[in-house]
């Protein structure tokens, strides 16, 4: 009798400690995809106050980054955006390393992906959709959509 009882504490000290493990090591997705939702609610309504912006998101071994350019760092004289160099001394990070991050199914490691905001109205202007999957293994996914047409920023765990 002792026996079985020593078990089953066992197995639910196991349980709790595993849950445990699990919900701190799925926290590093959820905190990027909100920094990202932050990132690109601040560039939507930064491109609607300045003359031309965009955001750029890249990940490496390090981590998840974000870079906002605005007016004369964003594009060039005719009107081109300036991609960003291979090393970018203002990169911001808002992810840790270890996360699969894709955007409209292209993971962020193969190289930036640029976002833009129309002025008028602060629409997507490019890319036409956009859809933000961060992922931490298999133990959290979190997604963030924005609609086209308003530019507003929904964000779903799963």
């Amino acid at each position: 009798m002792e026996l079985i009882v020593v078990v089953a504490i066992i197995t639910v000290l196991t349980a709790a400690i595993s849950l445990g493990v699990s919900t701190f090591t799925s926290k590093h997705a959820t905190q990027c995809a909100k920094n990202m939702q932050i990132s690109l609610n601040r560039a939507r309504l930064g491109s609607m106050g300045k003359k031309s912006a965009y955001i750029a998101f890249f990940q490496t071994a390090d981590g998840v980054f974000m870079v906002e350019r605005y007016d004369n760092a964003a594009y060039d004289t005719d009107g081109n955006r300036v991609d960003l160099p291979a090393d970018v001394p203002d990169a911001i990070r808002i992810g840790k390393a270890g996360l699969t991050v894709t955007i409209n199914g292209t993971d962020l490691m193969s190289g930036a992906q640029y976002i833009e905001f129309n002025r008028s109205d602060g629409s997507l202007k490019s890319p036409a959709s956009l859809e933000i999957v961060v992922e931490k293994g298999t133990l959290k996914k979190c997604t963030l959509k924005v609609e086209p047409l308003t530019g507003k920023v929904l964000f779903s765990q799963g």
